[in-house]
């Protein structure tokens, strides 16, 4: 029975160092990305502003999340939109433009 258990330890002792030991190759950076699918929101209608100065309906908001988002990485301000939110729905979906599509 002693026998068994010390084996049984042995075994877990092992299994658990190797499963700590990875090399370096085998971890792949990749990139953190968050994206906000919003329907009805303006280029001023957060506390972040889009251009180089605030506005004064940047400052009706208070998004401080969004604020921190934005000082640690990185902002994409050229975006397109369409006047309903389906076609920016499907476009998510497909991987594929909105203008581009037949219908």
């Amino acid at each position: 029975m002693k026998k068994i258990i010390k084996t049984g330890f042995t075994l877990i002792f092992s299994l658990l160092f190797l499963a700590g030991c990875k090399s370096p190759d085998q971890q792949i950076d990749r990139p953190n990305i968050i994206l906000f699918l919003v329907d009805d929101m303006g280029w001023q209608d957060t506390s972040v502003p889009f251009h180089s100065e605030r506005t004064p309906f940047n400052n009706l908001y208070h998004t401080p999340s969004m604020e921190r988002l934005a000082d640690e990485g990185m902002m994409f301000t050229q975006a397109y939109a369409c006047t309903v939110c389906s076609p920016t729905r499907i476009s998510l979906i497909t991987e594929m433009c909105f203008a581009a599509m037949d219908g």
